[in-house]
């Protein structure tokens, strides 16, 4: 994930334009006249040349915030306080990303705004397929909302292929593919992201659309079937980096794992892919300053002000801090595998959460995904502020956030550390 800011340079106004276009009209219905009055009129548009550019320094070129995932780029909201972060942690990113969201900008109208970016699965190499969702304010101060098809060839030249308005009665439907439909004015169009992650992002800013239901069967039998999908699909989903994986992909290590053909449970299988991303990208509030989530949540800062978070624990080594200077970061660098020692760090994570709770603050504990390294510091946490063995700390979280799997190292560490706290606890009490 990255932060990426397209610079928007202001175009002279329309009207403007066409108000010297009419004037320029009306001068051709007599040659004569034209010429009487040829000197007027470019005193006319001298002046509307420099009153433009003297506008143009009034208003300078401005920028869009987007945080991007592989193959989407989601708008930053520019409200007052979002705009203070912006300014202080705008960076270069290199990619085609950037490139490619310049390219569509620049096909646009100033008022126009990108709310979301989404690459798409395409069979040509060389070529690049985009669908963006695009905003403006109408003439009766409503939003309105279109999909473009946006179509990116050899020399990354972007052209619309497809202008797709939404209306009241937009629907969207999942394939069960890893893509989905959208139904809009009576024409149906197919889009297919690159990867489960990026359909995550594309179907949460499309909620308002209404999504077709998935009949589930009633039989005892078949909900215990179907449960045994979840759970496998929930293990999967818990061991596979989600910025890469296909919903085909995902589908298919499930059927691996009940060594069974999933084929007609497509649709289910792909609802519940998108009921886990939600529970993956939602914090989780374990105590009232005290939150657990993914690397999504504290990247999200209209999440992260709404929530009064201004402290985050980051436990990852392949996650940078969004905010710097902004928020005040504890980090520790580890990557998620056997061979990290986290139980060396959770005092001093504890001093930190304590901290925090001490200035009435609010602390986000975040790793990439919320389930194996900030879950176990967070589980520690607990053990030693609240006296909880590692069995009541880990009910505890796991009833909280589901999701939760610390790694059988972590999990052999927190014995461990469970150890240590009760041999300090009976010194203490001998002394």
């Amino acid at each position: 994930m990255a932060l990426v800011t397209v610079q928007r340079s202001p175009s002279p106004s329309n009207t403007e334009s066409e108000d010297v276009d009419t004037e320029e009209g009306s001068n051709l219905k007599s040659p004569n006249r034209s010429r009487r009055r040829s000197k007027s009129a470019l005193k006319r548009l001298k002046k509307l040349f420099h009153t433009v550019r003297f506008i143009s320094k009034l208003r300078p070129c401005f920028s869009e915030s987007y945080f991007t995932v592989k193959g989407a780029a989601l708008i930053l909201p520019q409200n007052d306080v979002e705009s203070t972060f912006t300014k202080k942690i705008c960076k270069s990113s290199h990619g085609d990303i950037q490139s490619h969201l310049e390219s569509m900008i620049a096909l646009l109208r100033r008022q126009d705004t990108i709310a979301l970016a989404v690459k798409l699965e395409v069979t040509v190499p060389e070529r690049h397929k985009y669908m963006a969702v695009v905003s403006c304010m109408g003439k009766q101060d409503t939003e309105e909302t279109v999909i473009l098809g946006i179509d990116f060839c050899g020399n990354n030249q972007a052209t619309i292929g497809l202008v797709l308005p939404i209306w009241a009665d937009t629907e969207i439907a999942l394939d069960g593919d890893g893509g989905f439909s959208v139904t809009s004015g009576g024409n149906r169009h197919m889009f297919k992201p690159v990867t489960v992650h990026v359909m995550w992002n594309t179907t949460e800013d499309l909620l308002f659309f209404k999504a077709e239901p998935v009949l589930l069967p009633t039989d005892d039998e078949e909900e215990a079937f179907l449960k045994r999908i979840r759970v496998e699909l929930k293990n999967v989903m818990m061991k596979e980096d989600l910025d890469e994986a296909t919903s085909k992909y995902l589908r298919t290590k499930v059927e691996e794992r009940m060594n069974m053909k999933l084929d007609q449970w497509k649709a289910y299988i792909e609802q519940e892919m998108l009921m886990i991303m939600g529970q993956l990208d939602s914090p989780t509030l374990i105590k009232e300053y005290l939150y657990l989530g993914s690397e999504w949540n504290a990247s999200n800062i209209e999440e992260l002000s709404k929530n009064g978070v201004h402290y985050i624990l980051n436990i990852s080594r392949e996650i940078d801090n969004f905010y710097p200077g902004i928020l005040h970061y504890y980090n520790i660098k580890e990557w998620d595998c056997e061979e990290t020692n986290l139980l060396k760090y959770w005092e001093n994570t504890h001093k930190f959460i304590s901290k925090v709770r001490e200035k009435k603050g609010i602390v986000l504990v975040h790793c990439k995904m919320g389930i194996s390294r900030s879950a176990s510091t967070v589980i520690a946490y607990l053990m030693k502020e609240y006296h909880m063995s590692r069995q009541e700390a880990y009910d505890m979280v796991k009833g909280m956030r589901s999701c939760i799997m610390p790694n059988n190292a972590f999990w052999n560490q927190l014995e461990t550390y469970e150890g240590i706290l009760n041999a300090r606890l009976v010194k203490k009490n001998i002394v």
